[in-house]
C-alpha cells in the first residue's frame, strides 16, 4: 500500500507530524506528500470535509 498525504493551506506543521506518527504506528513504509490541488479542495469543500 502507499498512502498519499496531501495537507490543505490550513493544515499545520503539527498536523503534519500527527500523520507521520501515524504511518509509523500502523506501519506504513511507503508514503509521499504532495501539495493537494484546488480542484481537490473544491471536492472537499463540495463534501462538506474541509475544515475552513
Amino acid at each position: 500500500m502507499i498512502v498519499i498525504i496531501r495537507p490543505s493551506d490550513k493544515s499545520t506543521q503539527r498536523n503534519l507530524v500527527d500523520i507521520l506518527d501515524e504511518m509509523k504506528i500502523v506501519d506504513i513504509k511507503r508514503y509521499m506528500i504532495a501539495k493537494i490541488s484546488p480542484e481537490e479542495v473544491e471536492v472537499l469543500k463540495r463534501d462538506n470535509i474541509y475544515n475552513d
